[in-house]
């Protein structure tokens, strides 16, 4: 930047400080001019964490906006995620009712690069999207999110790059040492769980080495309340008892199908969580032009979650008394011959992440290397357990897992709320009326592997307008893979098939009313659902002893070691990526009559080169499993014949050249205006380009396969922004900006349906031959999206006495989308067209807050609000036909400290203040798929610096 820009920006800091010196606030500042520079100290507090990140956006080289700890060791949050969307444009998912992953400006988490100090850090997640849990506040000190590319950073984001940051210790010299305890309570769980945190930093040999150390570990207890429906799936009117009548009483046409769901399901899951991270830092600084990083990062989060439920199926006939919504939904119906079955699972996993980095700058009289180099791993071991016995009607005779007709009914009527009303003919609270039915057990190994080098040089010019020039190479090497383990088969030992012999009937679990010990289970009184009204189960029978299942199961099949996990190839798969880049980025900088300007323009070129290798079965043939003259009343189920896995290799290689141009005008005053265009790309998820296949091949009403598409080219978008940014002396901000993107190739769901001509007698779809609804992503032509972001921060420091303290911050984002990639390939009836087929996107999002600084007390209440989004083109409640949706959601929170010394602060805070539910839906908003309650989190503890 050019002198007179920086000794703009040194006037603007030194009027911001007098301005808080002046303030009677508990965040304080102190700078000192010494041989024209500024030295500042670490200052504490909220609005001293909202100014230097308003600092920060306001001298960023372009668009961006950044958070700030508010202290070492206290980010403003207790998760990242959830700090980060009170940032113009950025919405978050949840998981468990934390903040989860980043959608900005209406792109979702795989849009979004984000790296920890400026590098990739690996995640066992098959994508690449970036789940924030793994990352605990406490290590963190900083967090940019760059919404305008430049050629200096890494490519890979149409949405935005988001840099987190941990501290560095020759930036606060001397000895800084915090630590916290605290104590995590929620609602439906009822249990306090611990929370530690210590960060500690010095620095020796007159500030020339520095050292800092940082740990978390947080147990946590959380219980989900949920209310899910599965297996959508269309319905014929003919054959049904009916009628099938719609709301004004007209009757549905024998020719036509209705959506139901084929499975009703209430649990209550509890999630026990254990998460270790810690972060080393060393700096070594001998000369003042030479300073060498280490950074050493590791966490671990192991968690386990048991859930207690029962599920309706609702799949198969005898339907009758049916209401249809004008959509072809049917919300409410009578269902004989209907079974009940015990939901329970056992999932988990022991995710463990590490990374290392050197990072080096040499600085001379008129230009600047820097070199770094890193590795991150990360490993997981995911399983998941599933045991769904049956209940039976003891009061009706009935001696097999199968209902009697006419006796054993469902009722449910979703018009009564989103939980429906449901009334049967079971006591599913009597374990003496449990028996066997279907279980599965399945586990992976999942890896990924990351190597980067990179190495940049900036060269002062001063040259006319030409204030520096920089230029980098860049390499990074990623490896994932994906490895699946499994039962050989979920009711009996296949080697006495077929299902009929009587060797089979003797061992199998599945229908076979085969009598469980009553002890393995117990009744619990959950208090499911207790704040919610309606007519639907609030019990549950529970496992309370998982290995004692295992053994009962063994010995019901005769089969002790039933529970062994075999090798399952078809499911294996392993990507690599390899990406080289170069880029040349010219820093400018003038004066005009009316404003100081500077900017930059760069340009990138990136090469990257896939490959998948993985492995693949075919189908050979299709047989009947079903008894002849079925009139689907157990709906289809077929035996299916596979090739033996055959392995399968793919390669892709394709380059990318990205120009970027950021300009930013300074017309005095604090008012900025600031502009930039690029070209920006983001890479197929690694998911979608594997050579692996899932399918369902079990049931001819649902023969379906998704596969992966290795030759897949990566999304692309031309990108425009333009930026009206005010900043006050006294820290008050206002912007409005205007964003907009052409996205020319993207990425897109692709459905089609292949008839495989193989005839089932009896099957009453397609002339009763066989079809396959295949499921693949497909480069389409894209669309645009465009949107405004309005933001503002305003202290009310003209207040008098107490009042002096407040202020409020407060965002709205707007996006508008034209979509020219939505899959339209197959007409399915009832099943409607998104608007938009980017997941994640919400039109509207906002957030306000208001905080409290004054005299040692610190408080802030924040709402933050996003309207409804596409979850998944191909939603996995629907195998792949709908949709799926969720609703928009908006939730409180609170957060207060206060110093009691100047080393002793006593912190609280709440999240979801006023318990709000998750709802997620397919298609339409009539189709709920989950209704979610996570409870009300507390936490208070207390925090010591030295």
């Amino acid at each position: 930047m050019p002198k007179l820009t920086c000794r703009r920006k040194l006037t603007l800091s030194l009027a911001v400080a007098a301005a808080i010196a002046t303030q009677n606030v508990t965040a304080q500042a102190s700078t000192t001019a010494i041989e024209g520079q500024i030295e500042e100290t670490f200052v504490t507090g909220i609005r001293q964490s909202l100014l230097r990140a308003m600092d920060l956006k306001q001298n960023a080289p372009s668009i961006q906006d950044s958070i700030v700890a508010e202290d070492i060791g206290k980010f403003p949050d207790q998760n990242i995620a959830e700090s980060m969307q009170r940032i113009t444009g950025v919405a978050i998912s949840r998981e468990n009712g934390e903040g989860s992953k980043l959608t900005v400006r209406g792109f979702g988490p795989k849009f979004n690069l984000v790296q920890l100090n400026g590098r990739t850090l690996a995640t066992v997640d098959r994508g690449r999207e970036f789940d924030f849990q793994v990352l605990p506040a406490e290590l963190i000190a900083g967090v940019d999110i760059v919404k305008a590319a430049r050629a200096n950073v890494p490519e890979g984001s149409i949405g935005a790059y988001v840099n987190t940051k941990t501290a560095r210790p020759l930036e606060h010299p001397g000895l800084h040492a915090v630590g916290a305890i605290q104590t995590t309570y929620q609602s439906l769980a009822e249990q306090f769980d611990p929370r530690l945190s210590f960060s500690v930093s010095n620095t020796f040999l007159d500030d020339t080495l520095g050292v800092s150390l940082a740990a978390a570990t947080v147990d946590s207890t959380q219980r989900t309340d949920s209310f899910e429906t599965a297996v959508w799936a269309l319905q014929s009117v003919q054959g049904q008892p009916g009628p099938f009548k719609y709301a004004n009483g007209a009757s549905l046409d024998n020719t036509d199908k209705v959506w139901y769901p084929g499975r009703l399901r209430f649990s209550v899951g509890v999630e026990e969580r254990e998460r270790t991270s810690g972060n080393l830092t060393l700096q070594w600084a001998p000369t003042d032009n030479f300073t060498s990083t280490f950074d050493a990062f590791y966490t671990s989060l192991e968690n386990t979650e048991f859930t207690d439920g029962l599920q309706i199926p609702l799949q198969i006939t005898g339907w009758s008394d049916v209401l249809v919504s004008d959509n072809l939904t049917a919300l409410k119906a009578h269902k004989d011959k209907t079974k009940i079955d015990g939901l329970f699972r056992l999932v988990g996993g022991d995710a463990k992440t590490t990374a290392f980095g050197l990072n080096s700058v040499y600085e001379g009289d008129s230009w600047k290397l820097k070199g770094d180099i890193s590795y991150s791993k990360a490993a997981d071991n995911p399983f998941q357990n599933d045991f769904s016995p049956q209940f039976v009607n003891q009061s009706a005779g009935a001696t097999t897992g199968w209902a009697l007709s006419g006796v054993d009914f469902a009722d449910f009527d979703s018009t009564t709320g989103d939980i429906p009303t449901v009334t049967t003919s079971y006591d599913f609270t009597d374990a003496s009326t449990i028996r066997s039915h279907f279980n599965n057990l399945l586990s992976q190994k999942l890896s990924d592997e990351v190597t980067e080098a990179r190495l940049d040089l900036i060269k002062t010019v001063e040259f006319g307008m030409l204030e520096s020039v920089e230029a980098g190479v860049s390499y990074s090497d990623r490896t994932k893979a994906q490895d699946e383990f499994g039962i050989v088969s979920f009711c009996a030992d296949p080697k006495f098939l077929p299902s009929n012999s009587p060797e089979f009937m003797a061992r199998t679990v599945c229908d076979a009313a085969k009598d469980h010990s009553d002890n393995l289970f117990e009744v619990r009184n959950n208090d499911f659902l207790s704040g919610v009204s309606g007519n639907f189960p609030r019990e549950f029978v529970s496992i309370p002893d998982y290995q004692a299942y295992l053994e009962e199961i063994g010995r019901l099949r005769q089969e002790p070691t039933w529970a062994d996990q075999v090798y399952k190839p078809a499911a294996a798969v392993n990507n690599t990526e390899e990406t080289k880049a170069i880029y040349v980025q010219t820093n400018l900088a003038g004066e005009t009559r009316f404003a100081n300007w500077s900017g930059n323009f760069g340009l990138r070129y990136v090469e990257t080169e896939t490959t998948s290798q993985g492995f693949r079965q075919e189908l050979v043939n299709v047989v009947p499993n079903y008894p002849e003259g079925n009139t689907g009343s157990n709906g289809w189920p077929v035996t299916s014949t596979l090739t033996p896995p055959v392995e399968r290799f793919a390669a892709k290689s394709y380059d990318n050249l990205l120009p970027s141009l950021n300009l930013s005008l300074d017309l005095d005053n604090g008012n900025y205006i600031k502009t930039a265009a690029a070209q920006v790309m983001t890479r197929p998820a690694i998911e979608d380009i594997g050579v692996n296949r899932t399918a369902n091949y079990n049931r001819a009403e649902f023969f379906s396969s998704t596969r992966g598409n290795p030759l897949l080219n990566p999304y692309k978008a031309d990108q425009f922004d333009l930026s009206f940014e005010h900043y006050s002396i006294n820290g008050n901000a206002y912007s409005v900006n205007y964003f907009y993107k052409k996205i020319s190739d993207f990425i897109a769901t692709s459905r089609s349906v292949v008839d495989l001509g193989i005839a089932l007698p009896g099957y009453s779809d397609n002339n009763g031959t066989l079809t396959e609804l295949v499921t693949q992503k497909t480069n389409l032509d894209g669309g645009t999206v465009q949107g405004a972001e309005i933001a503002g921060l305003h202290y009310f420091d003209y207040l008098p006495s107490f009042w002096s303290g407040f202020g409020a911050s407060a965002n709205y984002t707007y996006i508008d989308t034209s979509d020219g990639a939505v899959d339209t390939a197959v007409a399915i009836p009832g099943a409607t067209t998104p608007k938009e087929s980017l997941e994640g996107f919400s039109q509207d999002s906002f957030n306000i807050g208001l905080f409290y600084d004054r005299d040692g007390l610190q408080a802030r209440v924040a709402y933050n609000w996003r309207s409804d989004f596409l979850k998944s083109l191909s939603g996995a409640s629907s195998r792949g036909q709908l949709s799926e949706h969720v609703e928009s959601y908006g939730q409180v929170d609170l957060s207060a400290s206060y110093d009691i010394s100047d080393n002793i602060t006593l912190t609280g805070e709440v999240i979801n203040l006023t318990n709000e539910k998750l709802l997620e839906y397919a298609d339409i908003r009539e189709r709920v798929t989950l209704v979610d309650y996570n409870g009300v989190r507390y936490q208070l503890g207390v925090r010591a610096k030295f």
